[in-house]
């Protein structure tokens, strides 16, 4: 990810002299010489209320929207949650915030790029930071793109591991910088997809972060799954059909081609025996659900559906919570039964802005600006006037992207009031209040906060 800058008091006097700075691979860790001092004056963040000293035991469900926090940074584009962090992502900076404290703990900035993704490990406490930057050739002449990827502590911000690839540019692609996500982890295998303005120029990588060695690299290419052994792929374009392909994790190597055809995929996900697909033939053609034999890539029985781009998150059986960029539906589809476990809207009930699914749970709002929660697994409703639609959650609370700002709210039963004015509780959180989340949480936010049920930028 880049380097790790000092964020304290601007003009304050010896500075420089208390920065701690390691390098990496051309990355550079720098502490926040203010992270331990409470007294310090931050320009961090603005906080309605603190949190406890402790961390809650339970997972949220409901957010003090009241005791709200909107940190400083802007243009904000990606935000992940630790067990006791907080990262935020914007172009050139990663903010850590280690939890109870909402200052800022640590710092990375970029090297010569943009940061443009961030994958949170919150079993292992370690988080990866992808970064592109382009070398423009001369004249009509391909440049290239350097992607570095960083693996770095959540905890202290340490730099890991820093792996750097360089991908000579796509020349029947646009003469623009690349883009990139990372598309999947196995171990100290990432995988990432690249891409290139709007003429469908994709690529897919992988890297061993630990030793920094590029596996392999295959374009055109979409990453549509990443499992223990195999990467699946979709290498087809709008202006030439292709297939669903899978190669070896580590080694590139095919394994197997089905659909061949394909214009357009994305995955639902995959169980131990099987990956399922939403695949098209393009223009004119309605898109289909096909299982495939992980093993030999063999197709199942097709499942015609109208909806297109799915967009799925894992719960931990075997349902993935579907959305769909071309309308509002969501869907619970069942892996291993082949068609959905539920679906919104239904006739009594609407289908929420699907934020974030975690925990066996959905997070999101209703038109409305209502926060909801349901049960992933089942579609049933959790709880209702949440407070926020997060886009990460941790037991502390949740974190929503309100115009390119992260704004933090505490859990419930971390919140000392709903009332932003009245006095604090003990800082051990152990005043609960009487009535349930959902029917004292004010849908107003404190003042010095933007609303956090305003528009809401799902986890991408």
């Amino acid at each position: 990810m880049g380097t790790k800058f000092a964020r304290g008091r601007t003009g304050r006097a010896g500075l420089i002299a208390l920065v701690v700075t390691v390098s990496l691979a051309g990355c550079s860790w720098v502490k926040d010489p203010d992270a331990d001092q409470p007294d310090a004056e931050t320009s961090a963040s603005t906080s309605a209320q603190p949190l406890p000293d402790e961390r809650p035991t339970a997972v949220p469900t409901a957010f003090n929207s009241p005791g709200s926090t909107t940190f400083a940074e802007t243009g904000v584009l990606a935000v992940g949650a630790g067990e006791d962090t907080v990262i935020t992502v914007s172009a050139g900076s990663a903010i850590g915030r280690v939890l109870p404290s909402l200052k800022s703990a640590y710092t990375l900035t970029t090297t010569d790029g943009q940061f443009t993704d961030l994958e949170v490990d919150r079993a292992a406490g370690v988080g990866i930071l992808l970064e592109a930057a382009n070398e423009a050739g001369s004249g009509t002449y391909i440049g290239e793109d350097t992607f570095t990827i960083t693996r770095f502590d959540l905890q202290s911000g340490e730099l890991l591991d820093v792996a750097t690839a360089v991908l000579p540019q796509d020349p029947e692609g646009e003469a623009l910088p690349a883009t990139a996500r990372i598309a999947g982890v196995t171990g100290d295998v990432v995988v990432i997809e690249t891409a290139v303005g709007q003429t469908g120029s994709r690529a897919a990588l992988a890297v061993d972060i630990e030793l920094d060695d590029v596996l392999w690299r295959q374009r055109p290419a979409r990453v549509l799954d990443v499992t223990d052994d195999v990467v699946v792929l979709n290498t087809g374009l709008a202006q030439r059909p292709g297939a669903v392909e899978a190669v070896g994790l580590e080694s590139g190597d095919p394994e197997w081609r089905s659909l061949r055809g394909t214009v357009d995929a994305t995955a639902i996900g995959h169980t131990d025996d099987a990956v399922t697909v939403v695949r098209s033939l393009g223009a004119g053609t309605e898109p289909a659900i096909v299982p495939l034999d992980l093993e030999t890539g063999e197709p199942g029985a097709p499942t015609e559906t109208a909806r297109w781009n799915w967009a799925c998150g894992a719960t931990s059986g075997t349902v993935r919570v579907c959305t769909m960029a071309d309308d509002d539906d969501v869907v619970g589809w069942d892996l291993e039964t082949g068609e959905p476990a539920w679906s919104l809207p239904d006739e009594e009930r609407f289908a929420p802005l699907v934020t974030l699914v975690q925990d066996d749970l959905v997070y999101g709002i209703l038109d409305s600006g209502v926060g909801v929660v349901l049960n992933a697994r089942t579609g049933a409703d959790v709880a209702s006037d949440t407070g926020a639609g997060p886009v990460a959650v941790n037991d502390w609370g949740g974190v929503l992207l309100y115009q390119d700002v992260a704004v933090f709210l505490p859990a419930f039963e971390a919140g000392d009031s709903t009332d932003p004015g009245s006095t604090p509780s003990g800082a051990d959180g152990s005043e609960s209040p009487s009535e349930s989340p959902s029917e004292s949480l004010s849908d107003e936010p404190a003042s010095q906060s933007p609303s956090p049920t305003g528009t809401v930028s799902p986890e991408g």
